[in-house]
């Protein structure tokens, strides 16, 4: 296919750029329209509003996990079985995608409609934020399918070569939701109802933009009802499990952080982190978008056994993602109040924020690194090592953090776990990543004189 050829054949860096660029720019405007929702709440709703929407958060992240779970797997182990010469399996793949995405989002949906608050109880709702915390989950519990169907196409309608459409959808409905929350809010005064509402809304703009791509013929994968395949369904799940874990355990990250804060400081350091969190929301989907954008010419490559392209393009991905770290890092160091007060004119809250913003975002400096490992094995079917890579940074080694820092330091410890753990991951994933490729250059070594026999 002389789509699959570019892959294989181009030079690195022009794909890779072909890729990168509308892939960041769906991710930038996705994190801002974030960022949007947390600058009205904090202007027209108040710190209180803040601190329940970061009791959502979770819930949201795993709307989002279970369809990169099914999307970055699904493209994936499409993109290894083109890279293998198999045109075949591809659309079986993308069908039974499509099929599992649509089950379990509708289940959700339902479970997470009719069970409301006690799972809002459960992240940690108090009576003073339930009201604002049942508000602003109910539209979103609603259309959830719709969240996991979105970021799941984004990320096989991209592997389907058309990633300019994906950046057209997604800023699109990006933007549209930037729009809503100022109608909603500012002009109609829903308050973190009409916040959510303009949330819910935005995925369906997307999909609708996005089905271009198959009303216009320009698709390459293929509807068909021969899909039923249980072991096509545990690769899928196994090259996506990586890519759950890192979205989800940042919802899980979320959460533990707003119990141990409003424990150590109360509502005020709840308050804080949402707007930390949101900004790091912002530059973690920047490295996500770098990592999805070298994942195609990673897997393609991998699979055609030209392992020399695939570490390059990973080298690429790296060095582009420590880049960005320290901007991001030089930023937050040189201009915290600032940032701050974008998204709040409380003095109080900006104040917490300044010293709180420099320690955590020393993370960022590992962050990019990680996410690219991560993604790494991930896109060369090295789910285990992947999965192990995720957990450590998302959960382990932040648990840890929290149980030795916090004693020491207190509230500083807090802003601190997120380095402890970044830094303890990189620690073990980067040697791991040479272990691999100098078995993948072994590999091709032997696998030279087979080829040049033929």
């Amino acid at each position: 296919m002389e789509k699959t050829d570019r892959l294989l054949h181009q030079n690195i860096l022009k794909v890779f750029l072909g890729y990168l660029l509308p892939t960041v720019m769906g991710m930038i405007t996705h994190s801002l329209y974030c960022l949007a929702d947390v600058m009205f709440i904090g202007v027209y709703v108040g710190s209180t509003a803040l601190a329940a929407m970061n009791i959502c958060m979770p819930i949201f992240t795993l709307f989002t996990s279970i369809g990169l779970l099914i999307g970055v797997g699904a493209s994936t182990t499409i993109m290894v079985k083109l890279g293998q010469g198999d045109h075949e399996s591809p659309d079986k793949i993308f069908s039974l995608a499509i099929l599992c995405n649509l089950v379990v989002g509708v289940t959700i949906s339902v479970l997470a409609t009719l069970y409301l608050e006690p799972f809002a109880r459960f992240l940690g709702a108090t009576d003073q934020l339930m009201p604002y915390v049942s508000q602003y989950m109910t539209p979103i519990n609603c259309t959830c399918f719709a969240f996991i169907l979105s970021s799941m196409m984004q990320v096989i309608i991209r592997a389907d070569y058309n990633p300019k459409l994906v950046m057209i959808a997604t800023v699109t409905g990006n933007l549209f939701n930037i729009v809503f929350d100022y109608v909603f809010m500012a002009k109609m005064g829903m308050g973190i109802f009409g916040a959510a509402l303009a949330t819910a809304i935005s995925p369906f703009i997307s999909l609708a933009l996005m089905s271009l791509h198959y009303i216009l013929k320009n698709n390459t994968l293929h509807f068909t009802r021969d899909c039923c395949d249980l072991s096509l369904l545990k690769r899928i799940l196994q090259n996506g499990i990586g890519t759950f874990c890192l979205e989800f355990t940042s919802g899980m990250i979320i959460f533990v952080f707003n119990i141990v804060l409003l424990k150590i400081s109360g509502e005020l350091a709840v308050a804080c982190y949402t707007i930390i969190s949101n900004i790091a929301y912002v530059g973690k989907g920047i490295f996500n978008g770098i990592a999805q954008a070298t994942q195609p010419l990673i897997s393609a490559n991998y699979g055609a056994q030209q392992y020399d392209r695939s570490q390059r393009a990973a080298k690429i991905s790296m060095l582009t993602a420590v880049g960005f770290s320290t901007v991001v890092f030089l930023l937050v160091l040189v201009m915290p109040r600032q940032i701050a007060g974008c998204f709040t004119e409380d003095m109080n809250l900006i104040e917490a924020c300044i010293p709180a913003m420099k320690l955590y975002f020393v993370s960022f400096v590992f962050t990019g690194l990680n996410t690219m490992l991560m993604y790494y094995f991930q896109s060369i079917e090295r789910p285990k090592i992947s999965t192990v890579v995720a957990l450590s940074r998302g959960i382990v080694l932040v648990l840890v953090g929290i149980i030795v820092l916090t004693p020491i330091l207190g509230e500083n410890g807090v802003w601190l776990t997120i380095t402890f753990a970044e830094l303890g991951t990189l620690a073990f994933a980067y040697p791991y990543k040479r272990l691999v490729d100098r078995r993948q250059t072994q590999r091709a070594v032997h696998l030279l004189p087979q080829v040049t026999a033929k």
